[in-house]
Parts: C-alpha cells; sequence; structure tokens
C-alpha cells in the first residue's frame, strides 16, 4: 500500500502530530510527505526535479511547488494540486500506479490532487484550529473520514461529514519506554522545562512573573517564533541573565536527554489575548508524560483521567508556581500506573490502526 501525506508542517528537527504519523506509516507502508510550498518565485514556473529527501527506506520527502502564486485564487490552486500529484507519483516510483490513501493534514491545499481517481481514500486529521481555513469544508466534505484530535473540534466536523473520529494525540511508547531505563544528566535539570514552539502565544508576561517573583530557571527546547518586539525584548533580557536557557529545536532523539532529566514540563499559553489558544490539544503533554514528569498547565489539555495524577491544570498563577515548586523539590507526586496505561491506550500503533479501519484498510504485521 502507498500513501500521500499531505502536510502544513514541514519536515523538520521539530517533530509535529504530521511528522509523527509519516514515520509511524513508514513503518508498514510506502509513504511520500508532502512539505508545504516555500515562497514564490518566477523560478518556480520552471521547477521540476523532486529534490527528494530520503528519510528512510519506506519515507520520501518532497515539496508541493506552488507553480503559480497562491493569489491567483481556484485556478492556481488546482494546476498546482494537480501537478504535485504527478510529482508524488514520480517520487513513488511508480509513474502509472496511485497512491491507495491520501492522508491530508494540509487544509490549504491538495483538494484537487487527483480528482478523477476514486479507488483512493481520503483521510482529513485535524490536528489544530483548522476552522474557518481555505478548504477546511470543502476536505472535511470529501473525505472518507476526518479525524480530530480535540472533541472541542468535534461538532463542526460532525455537520460535515458522516464518519468523524475522535483520537487523540499519540505516542510512540517503544521509543521513550528504550530511554526510560537509561540514566541521564543534564546541567539543566534544575530548570523548569518548556518544549514547543516559541512564539506569540506564549504567556510571556506569566513567565517573566515566575521569573522575578519565584526565581525560577527556564530551558527552552523549540523553535524560536516570536514577532512581538515586547516579548523578543523581554526574553534577551533573561537570556543575559541566565534565567532563561534557549536550546534551539532538536529532534526527539537529540532532546530526550533534556527531557528525562528535567523534573517538570509546562504548557503556558495566553488564553486571555488569543481565544485559539484554549482549542489547543498540545503534543507536548504527551512527551512530557511519555517520560514520567508531572505536567503543569494553564490550559485543558483533554486528559482528564490523569488530572492530579500527572496532570495539574490551574489558571491561577500562585497555585501554579506552587505546583513547580513541589515539583521541582521531588514533593509533586505522579501515578505513573495510570499514566502508562493512558499512553498505551494511545499507541501509534494502534491509532493508526484504528483510523485505517475506519476507510476499509486495516495495519498489517511488519
Amino acid at each position: 500500500m502507498k500513501i500521500l501525506v499531505t502536510s502544513d508542517e514541514p519536515w523538520c528537527e521539530v517533530w509535529h502530530t504530521q511528522l509523527h504519523y509519516a514515520n509511524q506509516l513508514s513503518n508498514y507502508f510506502k509513504v511520500i510527505y508532502l512539505n508545504p510550498p516555500t515562497t514564490w518565485k518566477f523560478s518556480k514556473l520552471f521547477t521540476w526535479s523532486l529534490n527528494p529527501k530520503q528519510i528512510n527506506n519506506n519515507l520520501t520527502v518532497i515539496e508541493y511547488v506552488n507553480y503559480l502564486p497562491a493569489f491567483l485564487g481556484k485556478l492556481a490552486l488546482f494546476i498546482n494540486d494537480r501537478m504535485n500529484g504527478y510529482r508524488a507519483q514520480n517520487a513513488s516510483g511508480d509513474k502509472t500506479g496511485h497512491f491507495d490513501i491520501v492522508w491530508r493534514f494540509d487544509p490549504m491545499r491538495s483538494f484537487y490532487l487527483f480528482p478523477s481517481n476514486k479507488e483512493i481514500k481520503y483521510i482529513y486529521h485535524v490536528v489544530d484550529p483548522y476552522a474557518g481555513k481555505m478548504l477546511d469544508e470543502n476536505l472535511a466534505k470529501s473525505a472518507d473520514a476526518v479525524i480530530v484530535t480535540s472533541p472541542k473540534f468535534y461538532q463542526h466536523y460532525n455537520q460535515l461529514n458522516n464518519n468523524v473520529l475522535l483520537v487523540k494525540q499519540g505516542v510512540d511508547t517503544a521509543f521513550y519506554e528504550h530511554r526510560r531505563k537509561q540514566q541521564y544528566a543534564s546541567a539543566f535539570n534544575d530548570r523548569v522545562l518548556l518544549l514547543g514552539t516559541l512564539s506569540d502565544d506564549i504567556d510571556w508576561l506569566f513567565l517573566d512573573w515566575l521569573v522575578k517573583e519565584h526565581h525560577f530557571k527556564f530551558l527552552f527546547i523549540g523553535p524560536f517564533q516570536i514577532k512581538n518586539e515586547k516579548w523578543r525584548d523581554l526574553i534577551a533580557g533573561h537570556e543575559r541573565t541566565g534565567m532563561f536557557k534557549l536550546l534551539g529545536p532538536k529532534s526527539p532523539e537529540d532532546f530526550a536527554p533534556y527531557l528525562f532529566a528535567a523534573k517538570v514540563g509546562v504548557i503556558c499559553y495566553d488564553a486571555g489575548s488569543n481565544p485559539v489558544n484554549n482549542l489547543r490539544s498540545p503534543l507536548k503533554v504527551i512527551t512530557y508524560l511519555a517520560a514520567f514528569k508531572p505536567v503543569i498547565t494553564n490550559i485543558d489539555c483533554e486528559i482528564p483521567d490523569l488530572l492530579n495524577k500527572g496532570i495539574f491544570f490551574t489558571e491561577d498563577r500562585n497555585r501554579f508556581a506552587s505546583w513547580i515548586d513541589d515539583a521541582m523539590s521531588g514533593k509533586l507526586t505522579i501515578d505513573e500506573f495510570q499514566i502508562k496505561n493512558y499512553l498505551q491506550s494511545v499507541s501509534y500503533t494502534g491509532l493508526i490502526d484504528l483510523i485505517l479501519k475506519s476507510v476499509g484498510h486495516q495495519l498489517k504485521a511488519k
């Protein structure tokens, strides 16, 4: 079986949900991963080479090329999709064949990839608040199955498609179980760990308060995408004093030592100024839990069974700080048995099998 994965996230060191699924699928099937396009230039009109990036024997990454600029509208989208359909088939090594599944994570393109092929099963996988995006409704209505990671997304898609599955964020249990047996030491284990993209959506004023009032030191692992000059200055100031340490993006293999050496992981979004933050289903909570680290968060992580057993949720800043104190001193206890049971329930192997069955396929033995 051959699967084409379309993604709004490029293949990079930061493993978003899209990358995890593509990698897991490649354990069983031939997978082509279609990166989102880069900025349009006139030279794109003459881009025919694939420039494939081989991740493993079954997983190849190529770029979605905008031959025509997106501002030209639906005609450009149609032509770009059709051309990239041919590119994907060429990358699969079978120009005359077709993909069995198109697994769509991208709400902005790929609607017209293979418009005349009725043998393909289409999965629309919603891992972020896609409602309102350009092709969201079209992709949902035309899909053989819509997968949502958050119950907050369910109602919107249930009105558009009669085959909607709630599938929570997954975890590669084998990856973390292997590494939990190792001993990790880190020069940064006296710091509070925050994984993920450093963006304007984070509540930087709250983190600033935690530094100034409680003297917590923070370790950040993830790409730096701050646009607000105020936050840039704030971060730079705490870097100079040593209270913030930014390591940049790292792959799961590379950030594992820091994760396992840490005493606590936090999730800290500014829900007040950006309501979309209340719709997040953060993958990082699974990452923290997979290393058996307590998670302190100011947004709902949508795992009620683990509240106060591994996930500690509060919107009260003093309670948040108190829990960090307890975690750093080893007083904040977690229920490893309950956490392990939950992680087993969201193992990628089981989730992928469930999704495939929803479109008439199934996961076979390696």
